[in-house]
C-alpha cells in the first residue's frame, strides 16, 4: 500500500482516473484569489508549497514532508500542482489531435494502395485462367507486371483525390532522404540533395514545393506512399539531364534530334548556356540547320498554293492540262513533257550556238553571213514549243 492510499487521499475527492476528472473538480473546489492566483492557507510547518506571483513556486515541499500530511491536505497540494499543470492540458490534446488526423491520413493512403495492388492481381489471376488463344494479345494489362530486375516501374501512380496537408508533405520529405523520379514509365531514385544543386530548374523547384498545388505544377501525379513522381515525358534524355544534377556538366545525345532535346531542357527548366563546350557548337549548328531547312519546307508548301480556276465547263481539262506542264511530280505524262521541254531547250541552245560559227553559216548572193537554214528551222520548232 502506498504512502498516499496510508493516508486516506482515496477516500477524499474524485477517483484518480483521469487529469480531466481532476482539473474539473480542482477547478469548482479550489478556491482562488481576485487574480486568479490559489489561495493558500498558512498551513504551519514552512515547509509546504504555495503558489505566488502568478504560479510560481516559493518552497518545495519534501517526500517525507508530503507523506507527513493528511489525507485532506495532500490533496489540496495535488489540485495545486494540477492547477499549474491544465494550461497544457488543452495543447497536449490538440497535439494529440493533429497526430492522430496524420496517422489516419497516412492509413488511408496506405489502405488505397493496398485495394489498387488486390485489385491488379485479381484482374492477373483471371487473365491467367483465359483460354491460350484469348491469352495472348498485344494488348498489356493494366498494372506494369514486371521482373523485379526491370527499370520499368510497376506502381501504378493514381492522382490523389484528397490534397494532402502540407504537414504530411513535409513529414514524408523529412523521413525519406531520397526520392523515386519515375519519368516515362523509368524509375531513377535519387537523393532529394541532389535536386537542389539547380534550384530553378523543375526538379529544383519541386524540392521547394510544399503544397499540393505546388506539386502537381511541377510534375504529372505523385504518391506520397511510394514517395514517387510521375513526369509524363520520353526517357531517352532524362539519363542526360539528370547527369547534370551529379555532375554539373551537360551534353547532347548524338542520336537525337536536336529540336527534340532541346524541348526537353525547356521542360526540365535547365538553361542552353549550361552546355560544355564540347557540345555547345555541335548544338548550335545542328539546331539552325534544322530550323533553315524547316523554314525553307514551310515556303515551298506556301507557293503551293491551288490556282483559282473558276466554275466553268472547262474547269477539269484546264486543271489537267496546268498539272501537265506545271506540275511535273503529279503524274508520269508531267514528268515526260517536263523531260521533253529540257530536251528543247538543249537543241535550241547547241542550235544557237553553232550558228555562230562560220563554218556552218551560209551566205546570200551578195555575200554576207546569215544563218544555217536547217538550224533556223530547229529554232523556229523549239520557239513554237514554248510558246
Amino acid at each position: 500500500m502506498t504512502a498516499l492510499e496510508r493516508s486516506g487521499l482515496g477516500r477524499r475527492g474524485p477517483p484518480l482516473a483521469s487529469i480531466e476528472s481532476l482539473l474539473s473538480f480542482e477547478a469548482k473546489s479550489t478556491p482562488r484569489s481576485e487574480f486568479g492566483v490559489l489561495a493558500s492557507d498558512n498551513m504551519g510547518g514552512g515547509n509546504l508549497t504555495r503558489l505566488s506571483d502568478w504560479g510560481r513556486m516559493e518552497t518545495v515541499l519534501s517526500v517525507d514532508d508530503f507523506q507527513s500530511l493528511t489525507g485532506e491536505r495532500q490533496s489540496e497540494e495535488i489540485f495545486k500542482l494540477l492547477a499549474m499543470l491544465s494550461p497544457f492540458a488543452g495543447e497536449v490534446s490538440n497535439l494529440k489531435g493533429s497526430i492522430d488526423a496524420a496517422l489516419g491520413r497516412i492509413s488511408e493512403l496506405d489502405g488505397r494502395n493496398r485495394l489498387t495492388g488486390n485489385l491488379m492481381k485479381s484482374e492477373r489471376s483471371e487473365k491467367d485462367f483465359l483460354p491460350e488463344e484469348e491469352n495472348d494479345t498485344d494488348v498489356p494489362m493494366m498494372g506494369n507486371f514486371r521482373d523485379p530486375e526491370s527499370p520499368h516501374s510497376a506502381t501504378p501512380l493514381l492522382p490523389e483525390i484528397h490534397a494532402p496537408d502540407p504537414f504530411i508533405i513535409q513529414k514524408s520529405r523529412q523521413l525519406n532522404r531520397r526520392v523515386t523520379l519515375n519519368v516515362g514509365g523509368v524509375r531513377h531514385e535519387v537523393m532529394w540533395k541532389m535536386l537542389e544543386q539547380v534550384p530553378r530548374s523543375r526538379l529544383g523547384k519541386l524540392v521547394q514545393a510544399s503544397t499540393h498545388e505546388q506539386i502537381l505544377g511541377l510534375c504529372d501525379t505523385y504518391s506520397l506512399v511510394d514517395n514517387e513522381y510521375f513526369f509524363d515525358r520520353h526517357p531517352r534524355s532524362f539519363n542526360s539531364i539528370l547527369n547534370f544534377y551529379r555532375t554539373g556538366k551537360l551534353h547532347v545525345i548524338d542520336e537525337m534530334c536536336v529540336l527534340a532535346f532541346s524541348d526537353d531542357l525547356e521542360y526540365w527548366k535547365i538553361d542552353e548556356v549550361f552546355l560544355e563546350s564540347c557540345c555547345q557548337n555541335k548544338y548550335n549548328t545542328r539546331k539552325e540547320h534544322v530550323i533553315e531547312e524547316m523554314k525553307k519546307e514551310a515556303n515551298n508548301i506556301k507557293k503551293e498554293v491551288e490556282e483559282d480556276f473558276g466554275t466553268g465547263k472547262f474547269v477539269k481539262y484546264q486543271i489537267c492540262l496546268w498539272d501537265l506542264i506545271e506540275k511535273p511530280h503529279t503524274s508520269m505524262a508531267a514528268k515526260v513533257i517536263s523531260v521533253i521541254s529540257i530536251a528543247f531547250v538543249v537543241v535550241s541552245t547547241v542550235g544557237m550556238t553553232l550558228n555562230t560559227m562560220p563554218a556552218i553559216q551560209h551566205r546570200d548572193a551578195e555575200g554576207n553571213a546569215i544563218d544555217n537554214p536547217k538550224l533556223a528551222l530547229i529554232e523556229a520548232v523549239c520557239i513554237s514549243w514554248f510558246t
